[in-house]
């Protein structure tokens, strides 16, 4: 099974099952020590704010 990192939509899925803030937070600093392709961390709150 190749490893690859989550696509911003995946992550965006993923998160919105998380049940608070701060593990939404550590969710995210997880997948940025991963070295994810900048700007992923922005796009990620951001797609988590629109309703």
């Amino acid at each position: 099974m190749e490893k690859r990192l989550p696509t911003v939509k995946e992550a965006i899925d993923y998160l919105k099952k998380c049940h608070t803030q701060q593990y939404i937070d550590d969710c995210i600093a997880f997948w940025v020590g991963l070295g994810t392709q900048p700007g992923f961390e922005q796009a990620v709150r951001a797609g988590l704010k629109k309703k």
